[in-house]
C-alpha cells in the first residue's frame, strides 16, 4: 500500500520557471499528473485529487460518524449527510442547520467576502490581525461552539493547530504563492505517495541505480530504494542514512576559507568530514 504523508501537495509550476525547470531536470517532466480511470462494476465514484477536497459529498459518498461525545455508545454513522439533512444525527437543531449551510457551500457563495489578491494587500493585513475562526464566523455566520465542536480539526488542521489559534490569511496564503490554474482545480495534486516522489526522483536523479526502471514518477513510486547503492565508496554523489548533522561551519574566516567541516552522529558515534562546499536545507 503506497499512502502519503508529511508533505503532501504538488503545484502545478508555471512553464520555464526556476522550480519547472528543476522538476525537468529529476525527471518529471509532466506538470499534470495523470489518474487511473474509473474501471469498476459498480457506478463509478467521485474521487477527489487530494485527501482535502470533498469531492463525492454531493453525491452521498460520505458519512459522518457521531461517537460517545455524542452520547452513542459505540457510535453511529449517518450516511450522505448533506443528502439527507442529516436526518437522524444526535446534533441540535441549530447545529443540524449551520452544518448545512456550511457544507452546502452556500455559506461561501452568499457571503460578499473579496479574497486577498497578493500577500500583504489590505485585505491580507486584515485577515492577519483576527483568528481563522473569527473570519468564519464573520464570513459564514457559524457560532463559535459550532466552529469548535465540528470543524476544528478541519479548519487550519494543515498547519497542526484550530481555526481559534490560527491567523485567518493562513486559509489563503498558499493560494498566493502563484500556482499555475487552469480554472478547474487542476493545479492542486497529490503524487501516489505524497511528495517523497520528489525525493525518490531526486536520488535517481543522483545515483540512477539506487532505483530501478528510467526516472519517471510511475517507476520511482512503484520500486524499491536500493539502499545499499545509496553510500558506496567512490561514487560521484553519497547518500548517507541515519546521519544527523550536528555542525558545520567555515575552517576559518568564512570570507577566505578553502574548505568547512561537516560533523554528523551515525550509530551512536561522532564524525568530520572535510568538504569543499555545502548546500544546508534545515528547517527555517
Amino acid at each position: 500500500m503506497i499512502a502519503h504523508q508529511g508533505s503532501a501537495i504538488y503545484l502545478v509550476p508555471y512553464p520555464h520557471s526556476f522550480i519547472a525547470r528543476f522538476y525537468d531536470s529529476i525527471g518529471l517532466r509532466t506538470p499534470k499528473l495523470s489518474y487511473q480511470k474509473w474501471s469498476g462494476e459498480q457506478p463509478e465514484m467521485t474521487i477527489g485529487r487530494t485527501p482535502y477536497d470533498s469531492a463525492g459529498l454531493s453525491h452521498g459518498q460520505y458519512a459522518f460518524w457521531f461517537g460517545a461525545k455524542f452520547g452513542q455508545k459505540p457510535g453511529m454513522w449517518v450516511v450522505d449527510p448533506v443528502g439527507k439533512k442529516l436526518q437522524g444525527a444526535p446534533i441540535s437543531e441549530s447545529a443540524r442547520k449551520e452544518l448545512l449551510h456550511w457544507f452546502s457551500g452556500r455559506a461561501s457563495e452568499e457571503s460578499t467576502f473579496e479574497p486577498p489578491m497578493y500577500e500583504g494587500d489590505g485585505i491580507s493585513r486584515q485577515l492577519d490581525s483576527i483568528t481563522l475562526e473569527q473570519h468564519i464566523m464573520q464570513r459564514s455566520g457559524l457560532r463559535q461552539e459550532t466552529i469548535r465542536t465540528f470543524l476544528s480539526p478541519v479548519e487550519g488542521g494543515g498547519s497542526g493547530l484550530g481555526p481559534d489559534a490560527l491567523s485567518a490569511y493562513c486559509v489563503y496564503a498558499a493560494d498566493l504563492l502563484h500556482p499555475l490554474d487552469d480554472g478547474a482545480g487542476e493545479a492542486v495534486q497529490m503524487f501516489p505517495g505524497g511528495n517523497t516522489t520528489i525525493a525518490r526522483l531526486m536520488a535517481k536523479a543522483l545515483i540512477p541505480s539506487c532505483i530501478d526502471g528510467p526516472a519517471m514518477v510511475e517507476a520511482v513510486s512503484r520500486n524499491a530504494v536500493r539502499l545499499a547503492a545509496l553510500d558506496t565508496p567512490g561514487a560521484a554523489v553519497r547518500i548517507r542514512l541515519s546521519a544527523t548533522v550536528l555542525s558545520v561551519h567555515h575552517d576559518g574566516d568564512p570570507a577566505k576559507a578553502d574548505s568547512l567541516t561537516v560533523a554528523y552522529a551515525k550509530d551512536g558515534k561522532v564524525f568530520r568530514v572535510k568538504a569543499r562546499s555545502a548546500v544546508v536545507a534545515g528547517g527555517s
